[in-house]
């Protein structure tokens, strides 16, 4: 009872001392969660925390890097009047901007923790370690602190308020996050006065570690099965390395804070680049693949960049032993700035510039009637593309749609591609309160696909467009609250066999 008692009290003098420190970060947080709490089923509630949003940021940036009274206060005036300026052209300017919006998320993020962890003058490794016991620690408080207060509220709702609605629940989460869960993880990053607790080591010899080899051993095993069966290599083989290597390179940086007997554990860690080299290889393969056969897409360019990323991490991983890692946090900046910003690089207008020069190249000279099977469907590829991201006057040929994407593909043919284009004029919205427009593209696996969290089966769809059967409408059920409309559906793939869609369309809330 004393030890959970000490817990507390130190966490509490904690988050006074972050108070103090971060006082107008905290105020802006709090202030943006009682505004949320507020305007929360209101329309103003999303424009609102644009506006939050960056005034909390920027709060907690200046004063990260600002500690006297003067500076402050001037950070403060030129904080703000950004803070304001960006929240009015997201608010007015969203597409516009929201590439800018990424760009600046990351750079502060990384600009901050940068700087924190140079100011407390520790080695990578013990860093991380601290952070991963203060994460635990406040973790922990949290999933407490958050099972006292729905069990009180659900037995007070139960018994006292039993009319109320679910907003009472969604309300009270908002407020735990605003005037706790934020500052508290926050206060993680920073907090140089901590005592490594037995929990958070015990989790990392005994759980976490552990299983971060045995993942390593079964992906390997995975490897070892493509070479013998001489299969390719699954769709999913690229996020999962990806989330692999988001544990790992964590996990291997603060390894070097334990000391552990083992030679063999010893020697993985070590040398965890040579280790993860084959693992790279073919996550770059998988994606390689990808592109190669279905063109550049802004999905594709993100995991083309986030290969070089991880290849500087690996290098970094093994380079005077791990003494300039901490500098990839300026790498984040260089490929967020290149990838989302960058005129004529960045995802969108490489993807735009590679989908119009498969076209030109396969129509330099030629007709399409003289296209072979393969080219037309890299053709109709690369026009949907180009329609669906209203690129189609960067072509310099004018092309007939229909000819480009109906007149190649009959049933009989082993490839094909097919479009679902809902010919309503009009959309009863009546019984719903929000529509929000939704456009994505990716592999489909089984015939399904994920909108904004929700599953859909487009069995059903995809079996007509291939029999060339009617479709009228296409409204997918996603929950009680929520409908997805489709606008418009592209599929394609071989031997009856969808493998890659693009659709567009409407979700409804009630």
């Amino acid at each position: 009872m004393g030890t959970i008692k000490k817990l507390f009290k130190r966490l509490g003098d904690n988050y006074i001392s972050f108070f103090k420190n971060y006082l107008f970060t905290n105020i802006a947080v709090m202030i943006s969660t009682i505004i949320t709490v507020i305007f929360l089923n209101e329309d103003t509630a999303y424009d609102l925390f644009k506006y939050e949003l960056f005034f909390c940021i920027n709060s907690f940036t200046i004063e990260n890097f600002f500690k006297n009274k003067k500076s402050r206060i001037i950070g403060f005036i030129f904080g703000y009047i950004i803070s304001f300026i960006l929240g009015y052209l997201f608010n007015n300017y969203e597409d516009e901007f929201a590439n800018f919006l990424v760009f600046y998320l990351i750079s502060i993020a990384s600009i901050n923790l940068y700087h924190i962890i140079k100011e407390t003058k520790l080695e990578l490794s013990s860093y991380l370690h601290q952070i991963f016991s203060n994460l635990v620690s406040t973790t922990i408080i949290n999933i407490v602190l958050n099972i006292g207060i729905f069990a009180v509220l659900g037995i007070l709702h139960a018994l006292l308020i039993p009319n109320s609605d679910f907003d009472i629940f969604l309300r009270t989460e908002i407020i735990i996050i605003g005037f706790y869960t934020i500052p508290a993880y926050l206060y993680a990053f920073i907090n140089k006065e901590v005592h490594i607790t037995d929990l958070a080591n015990i989790l990392l010899k005994y759980v976490i570690i552990p299983l971060t080899y045995i993942a390593l051993v079964i992906i390997y095993l995975y490897i070892f099965k493509i070479i013998i069966r001489a299969n390719m290599p699954s769709n999913s083989v690229f996020g999962i390395v990806f989330a692999l290597f988001i544990e790992c390179m964590p996990i291997f940086v603060l390894y070097k804070s334990f000391d552990f007997k083992n030679k063999f554990f010893n020697f993985i860690a070590t040398n965890i680049t040579f280790v993860f080299i084959p693992l790279y290889i073919l996550q770059a393969y998988a994606m390689i693949i990808r592109v190669t056969t279905y063109g550049l897409t802004k999905a594709r360019y993100l995991g083309l960049m986030v290969l070089v990323v991880e290849a500087i991490i690996l290098f970094l991983m093994k380079f005077k032993k791990q003494n300039y890692l901490i500098n990839v946090l300026y790498v984040f900046i260089i490929a967020s700035f290149i990838t989302f910003l960058m005129p004529g690089i960045n995802y969108e207008d490489a993807s735009i510039k590679y989908q119009v020069n498969v076209i030109e190249n396969l129509l330099n000279n030629r007709e399409i009637k003289d296209l072979n099977e393969e080219e037309r469907i890299k053709l109709a590829n690369s026009y949907e593309y180009l329609r669906d991201e209203k690129a189609l006057d960067r072509l310099s040929i004018k092309l007939d749609e229909e000819v480009i994407i109906r007149e190649p593909y009959t049933s009989n043919r082993r490839y094909f591609y097919e479009v679902f284009s809902n010919s309503n004029d009009t959309i009863d919205i009546s019984k719903y309160s929000k529509m929000q427009i939704i456009s994505d593209d990716d592999d489909i696996t089984n015939n399904k696909i994920k909108i904004k969290g929700y599953e859909i089966d487009l069995s059903d769809a995809i079996t007509k467009l291939i029999n060339h059967e009617e479709i009228k409408e296409l409204i997918y059920n996603l929950d009680d609250n929520n409908d997805f409309y489709v606008i418009g559906l592209t599929i394609n793939g071989e031997n009856k066999k969808a493998d890659y869609y693009s659709i567009n369309g409407y979700l409804l809330t009630k």
